[in-house]
């Protein structure tokens, strides 16, 4: 088995230099190692670590294998050193395509998640995926927030609606994004095919509170189209829990438009930590969870790690599922993980679904940082 990605010989050259104390402001605006290329109008030229996601997966074998994490932008200096360390560990696979930062989750800001997403191209070399929301911008604040964007060489956006900030929800004042479409649209009237965007889609179906009868795919595809046809690049789909569900998603999106007939379409994957891990994302994506999957976890409440093990076992195996219906498909096979920053489960899956592939056996040292063998693992 591979060393354990999140967890063994992480470097310590990417640690933050910043002082203690400091607020998460100033954390991510801490000096960068190495400066960006600057194009002489104030606009960082692109990198490698700045290339279009799209362009990065054509270029791809066709039989080739990538993931993606997702990452909150973190509120302590002892949190942005270790996420350095991981996604410098995680990078020496070769099968870290990017990583997706969030806009708005807990207490950050959108400067904040700018400020990460820039990091981690500028210093750590990865591609960052920032998330955009267009709900709480007037458009004159999001074409303010792009030229931002642009401005730091971040080169791929993910255009969601997100929610009304508290408070916020009964204004009068309209909305100039009212849906992810129009977000889609805008950025392309106005940045032609300098950003590469990526849109969400729900493999059961988005579930409106108002009416829960419209959940189900076949009412969701026109709009997704609509996001496609508007500029979208690639399809990162809510996380789901069966595979049969992806397996028709997947299916009845390459056979609904010639939009849908080549697009990457990336399957969204929650890593299992605990039983609540799974209510909680049933309920975000309100996604159906098998029986099964319950039992299983049921066996080994009161211990986290054998939890966590077999929560690992059942997401490999819906990798499994879930390759199936790529290699049907055709095409590079990618898949991108709910991480929110934690790293084992994620090593875990990567090792038994064999997306990174490695050597049989973990080192004396790694095995020291919580590895193991091929053999232990079985037992």
């Amino acid at each position: 088995m591979r060393l354990a990605l999140w967890g063994c010989f992480v470097s310590t050259c990417l640690v933050a230099a910043v002082a203690p104390g400091s607020s998460p402001e100033a954390i991510l605006s801490a000096p960068p190692g190495r400066a960006a290329a600057n194009d002489g109008r104030g606009e960082a030229k692109p990198a490698d670590a700045a290339e279009r996601i799209s362009d990065k997966i054509a270029a791809l074998p066709a039989d080739d294998e990538y993931y993606s994490l997702e990452l909150v932008p973190p509120q302590s200096e002892t949190s942005l050193a270790k996420l350095r360390q991981r996604i410098d560990s995680a990078k020496q696979d070769g099968r870290l395509l990017f990583v997706s930062v969030t806009w708005r989750i807990g207490n950050t800001t959108p400067e904040q998640s700018l400020e990460f997403a820039e990091l981690c191209q500028r210093e750590l070399g990865v591609t960052a995926l920032l998330h955009m929301s267009g709900t709480n911008m007037s458009t004159q604040e999001m074409d303010r927030t792009l030229e931002d964007v642009r401005a730091r060489g971040i080169r791929n956006i993910f255009a969601v609606r997100g929610n009304r900030l508290p408070g916020a929800e009964n204004s009068a004042v309209p909305q100039a994004f009212p849906w992810a479409v129009d977000l889609v649209r805008h950025i392309r009237e106005k940045h032609g095919d300098y950003f590469c965007i990526g849109v969400a889609a729900y493999p059961e179906g988005h579930f409106n509170a108002s009416d829960a009868r419209s959940q189900s795919l076949e009412h969701d595809l026109p709009f997704l189209a609509k996001k496609v046809e508007a500029g979208a690049d690639f399809v990162i789909s809510q996380l789901f829990f069966n595979g049969s569900a992806y397996d028709s998603f997947e299916t009845r999106l390459r056979e609904y438009s010639n939009a849908f007939a080549t697009i990457p379409i990336l399957p969204g994957i929650l890593p299992i930590q605990s039983k609540s891990s799974v209510e909680f994302g049933a309920r975000l994506a309100h996604a159906t969870v098998p029986d099964d999957l319950i039992s299983r976890l049921d066996k080994f409440e009161g211990n986290k790690d054998k939890v966590r093990d077999e929560g690992a076992n059942a997401v490999s195996e819906l990798v499994q599922q879930v390759r199936a219906t790529q290699c049907r498909h055709g095409g590079p096979r990618g898949y991108h993980f709910f991480n929110a920053n934690e790293g084992k489960s994620v090593s875990l899956i990567l090792d038994k679904s064999n997306i990174v592939p490695g050597p049989g056996r973990c080192s004396n040292q790694g095995a020291l940082f919580g590895c193991r063998s091929t053999d232990s693992a079985a037992t």
